[in-house]
């Protein structure tokens, strides 16, 4: 899973994963968001929600 993988080993801190949120219908995954960078923009709450009541309304 080298898509959500941080290595954070000079910082000493280890492997880890990226921040992320996903939506998982049925055990298929439908939407997956990775952070690229500092911050919640794709991973948190206000972002999963929309994506959420979009999928409500379709």
């Amino acid at each position: 899973t080298g898509f959500i993988d941080a290595d954070l080993s000079g910082g000493g801190m280890g492997l880890r994963s990226k921040r992320f949120s996903m939506i998982v219908d049925d055990g298929k995954v439908t939407a997956l968001n990775v952070e690229t960078k500092p911050g919640v923009d794709e991973s948190g709450a206000a972002h999963i929600l929309g994506q959420l009541s979009a999928l409500a309304t379709a």
